[in-house]
This record gives structure tokens, C-alpha cells and sequence, in this order.
């Protein structure tokens, strides 16, 4: 199992590269949503060629979970609004 981390303002998300399944989950905040998949699978179609598992912010990828309060199962998608700002930031520094 090769692992990576996403980062945000809120903590960081452990997840196995190979499956998307979310390892360990380190918060600063007991938030609604327990995130349980990150989708890989998506993002390398989105980045082909980039490794996933060189530290990404977590608003760079979909993600599955569970509402705590209810136990249903929901999917966030990407901000694509991040994504661009990710995409010029690039661009610049090249």
C-alpha cells in the first residue's frame, strides 16, 4: 500500500494511492462528514502524468462520505473554481 496525504485549512486526510480509501483522517474540527473515499480516479484523468501522492489540497479532488448524523452517503466533487486557480498558479511559476 503506497499512502499520500491531502491538505486543507482544517486538517489533513491519509489516503492509499492505489484505491482512493481513506486511511486516517487528522482534524482540527469533529465535522459533520466522515470522508471515506478520495477519487483518484477522476483527478489522474484530470492530471495525467502527475502523482497523486505528491501532497495536493484536498479541494483538487472528489471525495465520498458519510453524514455522521444520518449515515447516509453523499459525494463532494471537485472545486473547479480551485482548479483554476491551481492551473494559473502553475502556469506562472513555469
Amino acid at each position: 500500500m503506497r499512502t499520500a496525504k491531502l491538505f486543507s485549512s482544517c486538517g489533513e486526510i491519509v489516503f492509499d494511492t492505489l484505491t482512493g480509501e481513506v486511511i486516517q483522517k487528522l482534524t482540527k474540527y469533529d465535522d459533520v462528514n466522515l470522508i471515506v473515499w478520495v477519487n483518484i480516479v477522476e483527478w489522474k484523468q484530470r492530471y495525467p502524468g502527475e502523482d497523486v501522492a505528491a501532497g495536493h489540497d484536498i479541494l483538487d479532488f472528489g471525495l465520498w462520505y458519510i453524514d455522521k448524523e444520518d449515515l447516509t452517503t453523499g459525494y463532494d466533487p471537485p472545486r473547479e473554481d480551485w482548479r483554476v486557480f491551481r492551473t494559473c498558479c502553475r502556469r506562472r511559476s513555469s
